[in-house]
Protein backbone atom coordinates (compact mmCIF):
# COMPACT_ATOMS: atom_id res chain seq x y z
CA UNK A 1 0.00 0.00 0.00
CA UNK A 2 0.99 3.84 -0.78
CA UNK A 3 2.21 4.55 2.84
CA UNK A 4 1.53 8.29 3.11
CA UNK A 5 -2.11 7.42 2.15
CA UNK A 6 -2.21 4.83 5.23
CA UNK A 7 -1.00 7.84 7.45
CA UNK A 8 -3.60 9.73 5.90
CA UNK A 9 -6.56 7.07 6.58
CA UNK A 10 -5.18 5.86 9.69
CA UNK A 11 -3.70 2.62 9.00
CA UNK A 12 -3.52 -0.08 6.57
CA UNK A 13 -6.50 -2.25 7.61
CA UNK A 14 -8.50 1.29 6.41
CA UNK A 15 -6.38 1.61 3.47
CA UNK A 16 -7.01 -1.97 2.15
CA UNK A 17 -10.86 -1.38 3.15
CA UNK A 18 -11.04 2.00 1.11
CA UNK A 19 -9.35 0.30 -1.79
CA UNK A 20 -11.33 -2.66 -1.85
CA UNK A 21 -14.72 -0.73 -2.30
CA UNK A 22 -12.83 1.64 -5.07
CA UNK A 23 -12.42 -2.06 -6.73
CA UNK A 24 -16.08 -3.10 -6.20
CA UNK A 25 -17.50 0.29 -7.26
CA UNK A 26 -15.13 0.17 -10.44
CA UNK A 27 -16.28 -3.44 -11.24
CA UNK A 28 -19.99 -1.57 -11.10
CA UNK A 29 -19.34 1.06 -13.08
CA UNK A 30 -17.72 -1.61 -15.74
CA UNK A 31 -20.83 -3.18 -15.30
CA UNK A 32 -23.21 -0.80 -16.20
CA UNK A 33 -21.12 0.36 -19.31
CA UNK A 34 -21.73 -2.75 -21.20
CA UNK A 35 -25.40 -3.36 -19.82
CA UNK A 36 -26.04 0.28 -20.96
CA UNK A 37 -25.18 0.15 -24.65
CA UNK A 38 -26.38 -3.48 -24.81
CA UNK A 39 -30.22 -2.48 -24.24
CA UNK A 40 -29.99 0.28 -26.27
CA UNK A 41 -28.98 -1.99 -28.85
CA UNK A 42 -31.95 -4.54 -27.71
CA UNK A 43 -34.93 -2.41 -27.35
CA UNK A 44 -34.17 1.31 -27.95
CA UNK A 45 -36.74 2.51 -30.75
CA UNK A 46 -34.34 5.30 -32.87
CA UNK A 47 -31.71 1.98 -32.87
CA UNK A 48 -34.35 -0.72 -34.05
CA UNK A 49 -35.62 1.73 -36.61
CA UNK A 50 -32.17 2.96 -38.06
CA UNK A 51 -30.38 -0.17 -38.29
CA UNK A 52 -30.90 -4.01 -39.11
CA UNK A 53 -31.50 -7.08 -37.68
CA UNK A 54 -27.58 -7.98 -39.19
CA UNK A 55 -26.42 -4.72 -37.64
CA UNK A 56 -27.90 -5.34 -34.27
CA UNK A 57 -26.50 -8.91 -33.85
CA UNK A 58 -23.08 -7.91 -34.65
CA UNK A 59 -22.67 -4.75 -32.34
CA UNK A 60 -24.05 -7.14 -29.60
CA UNK A 61 -21.62 -9.36 -31.13
CA UNK A 62 -18.50 -6.61 -30.42
CA UNK A 63 -19.98 -5.42 -26.99
CA UNK A 64 -19.80 -9.21 -25.79
CA UNK A 65 -16.26 -10.09 -27.29
CA UNK A 66 -14.80 -7.07 -25.22
CA UNK A 67 -17.10 -7.42 -22.37
CA UNK A 68 -15.72 -11.20 -21.90
CA UNK A 69 -12.04 -9.74 -22.83
CA UNK A 70 -12.58 -8.03 -19.75
CA UNK A 71 -13.94 -10.44 -17.75
CA UNK A 72 -10.53 -11.98 -17.91
CA UNK A 73 -8.66 -9.71 -16.42
CA UNK A 74 -11.14 -9.26 -13.30
CA UNK A 75 -9.66 -10.72 -10.19
CA UNK A 76 -12.57 -11.41 -7.27
CA UNK A 77 -9.48 -13.31 -5.19
CA UNK A 78 -8.27 -9.84 -4.78
CA UNK A 79 -11.76 -8.60 -3.46
CA UNK A 80 -11.08 -11.72 -0.65
CA UNK A 81 -13.77 -14.04 -2.88
CA UNK A 82 -12.75 -17.83 -2.98
CA UNK A 83 -14.27 -18.86 -6.25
Amino acid sequence: MYAPLQRLLGGEAKAKALWKFHRIGGYTTLTFTFVTPALAIGWSDWVVGHSTHAERVLMLAGLGLSFVGVLARVRVSKLGVRV
